[in-house]
C-alpha cells in the first residue's frame, strides 16, 4: 500500500489513487510525503546567513528578517553592522587639531574641548596660545622709558617703576631727577615768590619757604589798603556807600557817617518823607470812604463831618448813601393794612380815619372789611305778602 494515496473503487473506471492533502497551513513547514509512512513535515531554515539580521518565522508569512540594533548609546563610538561578524563599534575622533584645547568625549554628549591653561602665575610675563605648538610666554616689557626711574618686574606684583632717589638731605634745595641724562641735580630754593607784598626765606630745618605779608595799616578808616604784588603797599581813599536820602561824612577815626535829609515842612497834616533823594510832602489821607461825611484835617487830626439830609419834614425818614454820598428821604409808612381807614401823617404822627362805605342807595347794605374793603349787597325787599308787589327805591327804599 501507499500511505501517500487515498485508495477507492470506481465501478466505471476501476480503482483509484487520490494524492493526500499534506498541508498543514504552515509556512515554517516544508510539507512532503513518504510512501511507507505519510506525510512529513520539516521545518523551514530561515538563516539568511546574515549577522546584521535577526531571523524568525511567521506560520502565516514565513521566514521574516529584522535589522538587528546596534545602538550602544554611547556617542564616544561610531556603531555600525558587518554582514559577517555582526555589530562592530569605533571610538570617535575627537581631535580638533588645536594644541590650545583638551580633547574629551562624554558618553551622553560626544565630543567636547576644555580650553588649555597656559597662566604661568607671573605677573612678569605675557601668556599665549598656539593653535599648533600650544603654550608660549613672553617676558613683560617694565621699561618705562623713564631713565629716572628704576625698572624691574616682581613675579606676584608685576612691574614696578621706582623713582631714583636724589635726596642730598638739605631741606633748602629742590632735589629732582634730570629726565633726559637720568642724572641728580640738586637746585638752591631761593622761596622768592616775586612779590612785593611778602618778606620771603627758607626754614633751614624744615626746608619750608616762610612768606610773611607786609603790613600796610595806615590806622586811617578813610582810606582802603591793599597791597599790589607789583608795587608794594596802596592807599585808596574810602568811598562811602550811598544810602538813600543821607548825606555822608568820613572821619579818620571812626570812618564813614551818614546824617538823614531834613524834610520837615511844620505841616501836622502833611506826611513828611524822603524818596530817591527827594523830599515829599503828602497831604495825609483823611478820605474814610465814607461819602456820608465830608472829610479834612485839624492840627493832624483828621474829622469826618456828616452830611446834613435833613428836609425838616417829620413825616420822612432822613439818611445818606455811603456809597454814592446820595441824601433819601423816605416817607412815614402809616399803612395799618385795614381797608376800612384811610392812613396820614401830620406832624410826624399816623392817623387812620373810619373810610365812609355809604352809597347813598337805599336798595343796598353798606359794609366794610377790615381785609377787602367797603362792599355794597342788595337789600332784600320781599314782606312775604302774595297781594303786594315789592320794589325798591334807591331814593326811599323798599316800597
Amino acid at each position: 500500500g501507499d500511505y501517500c494515496t487515498e485508495d477507492t473503487c470506481d465501478s466505471d473506471e476501476g480503482c483509484v489513487f487520490t494524492p493526500i492533502d499534506c498541508d498543514d497551513d504552515d509556512e515554517c513547514t516544508e510539507d512532503d510525503c513518504d510512501s511507507e509512512t505519510g506525510c512529513t513535515y520539516t521545518t523551514t531554515k530561515c538563516d539568511d546567513y546574515n549577522e546584521c539580521t535577526e531571523d524568525s518565522c511567521d506560520k502565516e508569512n514565513g521566514c521574516e528578517y529584522e535589522d538587528v540594533d546596534c545602538d550602544d548609546y554611547d556617542e564616544c563610538t561610531e556603531d555600525s553592522c558587518d554582514k559577517e561578524n555582526g555589530c562592530e563599534y569605533e571610538d570617535v575622533d575627537c581631535d580638533d587639531y588645536d594644541e590650545c584645547t583638551e580633547d574629551n568625549c562624554d558618553p551622553s554628549e560626544g565630543c567636547y574641548t576644555i580650553e588649555v591653561d597656559c597662566d604661568d602665575y607671573s605677573k612678569c610675563t605675557n601668556d599665549y596660545c598656539d593653535k599648533e605648538t600650544g603654550c608660549y610666554w613672553e617676558d613683560v616689557d617694565c621699561d618705562d622709558n623713564d631713565p629716572c626711574t628704576v625698572d624691574k618686574c616682581c613675579r606676584t606684583e608685576g612691574c614696578s617703576n621706582t623713582p631714583k632717589k636724589c635726596d642730598d638731605d638739605n631741606p633748602c634745595t629742590w632735589d629732582e631727577c634730570n629726565t633726559v641724562t637720568g642724572f641728580c641735580e640738586f637746585t638752591v630754593n631761593d622761596c622768592d615768590d616775586y612779590s612785593l607784598c611778602t618778606n620771603d626765606e627758607c626754614d633751614e630745618e624744615s626746608g619750608t619757604c616762610i612768606y610773611t605779608e607786609i603790613d600796610c595799616n595806615d590806622d586811617d578808616e578813610c582810606t582802603i589798603e591793599f597791597c599790589n604784588p607789583d608795587s608794594g603797599c596802596v592807599f585808596d581813599n574810602v568811598v562811602c556807600e550811598y544810602e538813600e536820602c543821607k548825606e555822608s561824612t568820613c572821619d579818620p577815626e571812626s570812618g564813614c557817617e551818614y546824617t538823614y535829609y531834613d524834610c520837615d515842612d511844620y505841616d501836622s497834616c502833611t506826611d513828611d518823607f524822603c524818596s530817591d533823594d527827594i523830599c515829599y510832602n503828602v497831604p495825609i489821607d483823611c478820605d474814610d470812604y465814607d461819602e456820608c461825611t465830608e472829610d479834612s484835617c485839624e492840627a493832624g487830626e483828621c474829622v469826618h463831618t456828616d452830611v446834613d439830609c435833613d428836609d425838616y419834614d417829620e413825616c420822612t425818614y432822613d439818611e445818606c448813601d455811603s456809597e454814592n454820598g446820595k441824601c433819601y428821604n423816605t416817607p412815614v409808612d402809616c399803612n395799618d393794612y385795614n381797608m376800612c381807614t384811610d392812613e396820614s401823617c401830620i406832624e410826624g404822627e399816623c392817623e387812620h380815619t373810619k373810610v365812609d362805605c355809604d352809597d347813598y342807595d337805599e336798595c343796598t347794605i353798606d359794609d366794610c372789611s377790615v381785609s377787602t374793603g367797603c362792599s355794597h349787597s342788595t337789600r332784600n325787599c320781599n314782606d312775604n305778602d302774595e297781594c303786594t308787589d315789592d320794589n325798591c327805591s334807591s331814593v326811599a327804599g323798599c316800597i
